[in-house]
């Protein structure tokens, strides 16, 4: 493994290559960079939810309100990286079915109209 010294600091070098925070293994390809952000968009998800049952009353949250949380809070979540995965065509799956998945969970609609909306 190769090494160089920049001042007093001895750098190593790595398997891993890291740019704004997202760490890619030269093994695993994007696959854990995807997986991570999914976790995340699922809990962004659950709060959302959360959100929806505790204020869905009576001139409370609305689907309006979810559909803006969606697009402020767990899209940018799920698709953090985009433009680095733009290329793996499983990462894209992968995305597109989580995101239909939140689509559903969130409105409670038919899985047809979620990839409907997706692809407008």
């Amino acid at each position: 493994m190769g090494s160089c010294v920049f001042g007093s600091v001895e750098c190593f070098s790595s398997d891993d290559l890291r740019v704004l925070g997202m760490r890619f293994a030269k093994d695993s390809g994007m696959c854990n960079h995807v997986r991570y952000w999914l976790d995340r968009g699922l809990m962004v998800r659950g709060r959302i939810g959360a959100l929806a049952q505790r204020f869905g009353s009576e001139g409370g949250i609305r689907a309006w309100e979810i559909m803006r949380l969606m697009q402020g809070a767990y899209l940018p979540v799920v698709e953090y990286g985009f433009e680095f995965v733009a290329c793996d065509h499983t990462a894209i799956k992968r995305i597109d079915v989580h995101i239909r998945d939140c689509l559903h969970s969130l409105f409670r609609m038919e899985v047809c109209l979620a990839n409907n909306m997706l692809h407008l």
